[in-house]
């Protein structure tokens, strides 16, 4: 007895999948149990199911599954994973020994008819399971399967629901019949007292109550038997006379030749067929879409001009240029100053100085029109402070701008048109199913629409265009209306053949099709021609039979050709030492339909 050591792994992403595979792979494993918890996003696909059964096999690894989810244990089960039932994990598990053979006895059952004792005889047979007991059986009837809730359909042996050859046998001893118990019934005969299986013919039996036969009637009994000899021969020879005559009549029906021919193809102005195919409208739009860098441009003022300008004091007191104070040049330009600034007072009585300082102007308006030259920029604020530029002042600029031109446009214009022309080439065909051909010069073009995401001149580094081509043209198909056509043409055989006749098919020839001159190829014509046979109504045959009782051959021949439809008569008249007439019972003249090469179509006949 082996020991196997069983591991529980639970698995609830594909990471975790992915590990169990690896140590399944490594061959550390001997059984395991795969527990995927409610919520896992493993072993939702078959893939999962069969990706693990397979590494399993390969590494001779038991796997069984457990699961709360019944569609993960339905899928587990159908591809062939074993359920895990309640196992106590990480222990030894003991395997069951091997089973000894299955068990090859029958159950015969005897059942007394006197007593309820059931008597169980068991014989060594095949394919018998585990039969201890069985319920006794009726004779000639087949077990009773248990079809309880309780069985275990999973469990249950086949072999003991279809097994042919368990039966159940009743042996009744042998009983007595009874004997007269009334005033009224007869005495017991001795065989009644005899077992029902001894045979009735070895006893003999006198019956008291029958009469005895006088000798006056044995001697009238060969005088009865002659006149009984005597009847019967009269009344043979009248049934002989009018049963055993017996006429059988072949009818062929009439057989001729029909014809008929068909016409069919599109449905195009100034045509007319007998089969119209409308072709249909097959469309598709082609799109083309490209984006250029743009070409146009345009300058706009971007910084404006800085430097700075000397401010210088003649008071004796300093004085306070705030922030933002404007300095018109002489050219009209005006600057102002970046920053507050304090002008120191002048010392006419000491240093003998003029108080000065260095202030940092920009140009208000921006571009190079504001740069100026040294010495440009000078004059007197009403503080009385003077300012001059002893350096030039510069920094002003221009900015570019990309535009769109109409060069660009023009230019994705013409490149969106050669991309359409070179799409539509082939296009509708594409868009045509199997079996379908275009009509021809049917195809339309619509005028292409282009769809630009700037206009010329605006402000854009590319630009980029849109446009589309709808494409129509008019298809048709042959596929079916061949089949069509000839079945069109067969309805026409049978409508010139009438109701009264049918159509052989085996001589039914049709011709491939034909194209009609002028057409190109859009329409056919086929023709067809075939053997058509006249029906006979069995009805009116019915009563011409009727009719033909006791006449000659002759008239009864001339008759039957009166019928619609008859080609020619044939009478089969037995025996033929009775003359050429015709039988007297109308029941002994059978009318056959038969084929112009004698195989029998239908019988009109009734019983004698």
């Amino acid at each position: 007895m082996a020991a196997r050591y069983v591991e529980q792994f639970t698995v609830r992403t594909a990471e975790e999948l992915a590990e169990l595979e690896a140590a399944i792979g490594e061959g550390q494993l001997e059984a395991i149990v795969v527990d995927v918890p409610d919520g896992a996003s493993a072993f939702q696909t078959a893939r999962d199911f069969r990706h693990l059964l397979t590494i399993a096999r390969s590494a001779d690894v038991d796997v069984e599954f457990s699961s709360d989810d019944p569609l993960r244990r339905e899928l587990a089960k159908i591809l062939g994973l074993r359920l895990a039932s309640d196992t106590v994990l990480d222990t030894p598990v003991v395997e069951p020994p091997a089973p000894v053979d299955p068990s090859v006895s029958k159950t015969y059952r005897i059942v007394r008819s006197t007593a309820v004792e059931t008597i169980d005889v068991t014989a060594d047979q095949p394919n018998w399971n585990d039969a201890d007991t069985r319920p006794a059986f009726r004779p000639w009837q087949r077990p009773v399967v248990d079809q309880s809730d309780d069985a275990d359909d999973d469990e249950q042996d086949d072999s003991d629901v279809d097994d042919d050859g368990s039966y159940s046998f009743v042996i009744h001893p042998p009983t007595a019949r009874r004997s007269a118990t009334g005033p009224d019934e007869r005495k017991a005969r001795p065989a009644d007292t005899i077992s029902t299986f001894d045979l009735w013919g070895t006893t003999t039996y006198h019956d008291p109550f029958t009469p005895p036969v006088t000798r006056r009637g044995r001697q009238f009994r060969p005088l009865l038997f002659v006149s009984l000899l005597v009847t019967i021969a009269i009344v043979g020879s009248m049934l002989m006379l009018f049963l055993l005559p017996a006429a059988t009549i072949a009818v062929t029906p009439v057989e001729s030749s029909v014809n008929a021919s068909l016409t069919y193809g599109v449905a195009l102005p100034g045509t007319a067929w007998d089969i119209a195919i409308a072709p249909e409208n097959v469309s598709t739009t082609l799109r083309f879409t490209a984006n250029v860098p743009t070409t146009g441009e345009r300058f706009v003022p971007d910084q404006p001009a800085r430097g700075s300008v000397l401010l210088t004091n003649a008071s004796t007191q300093e004085v306070f240029v705030p922030v933002g104070t404007v300095l018109i040049a002489v050219t009209g330009l005006e600057f102002v100053t970046t920053g507050d600034i304090t002008v120191p007072a002048a010392d006419p009585y000491g240093s003998l100085t003029i108080g000065s300082a260095t202030a940092e102007v920009a140009a208000v308006n921006p571009g190079p029109d504001s740069n100026v030259e040294a010495e440009v920029l000078y004059g007197q604020l009403d503080s009385g402070i003077y300012f001059l530029n002893r350096e030039p002042i510069g920094g002003g600029s221009m900015r570019r701008i990309a535009t769109v031109s109409q060069v660009d446009i023009d230019g994705l214009r013409d490149q969106a048109k050669q991309g359409l022309d070179e799409k539509a080439v082939g296009a509708i065909e594409s868009r045509l199913v199997d079996g379908q051909q275009l009509l021809a010069n049917s195809e339309t073009r619509s005028q292409i629409q282009y769809m630009f995401n700037h206009e010329a001149g605006a402000d854009a580094e590319s630009v980029s265009v849109d446009a589309s081509l709808a494409i129509s043209a008019q298809a048709y198909s042959f596929d079916n209306i061949h089949d069509q056509a000839r079945v069109a043409v067969v309805d026409r055989l049978q409508v010139k053949a009438g109701e009264a006749a049918t159509v052989l098919p085996d001589s039914l020839e049709t011709t491939a099709p034909q194209p009609i001159d002028g057409s190109g190829e859009t329409a056919f014509a086929v023709f067809a021609s075939a053997t058509v046979r006249s029906i006979v109504d069995e009805t009116v045959l019915e009563s011409v039979r009727t009719e033909l009782a006791g006449t000659d051959l002759e008239s009864a021949v001339a008759r039957i050709e009166q019928v619609a439809g008859v080609g020619s008569v044939t009478i089969d008249n037995s025996p033929d030492w009775l003359g050429g007439r015709m039988p007297r019972l109308e029941s002994r003249i059978q009318i056959e339909v038969v084929h112009a090469a004698g195989v029998q179509a239908e019988t009109t006949s009734s019983g004698p």
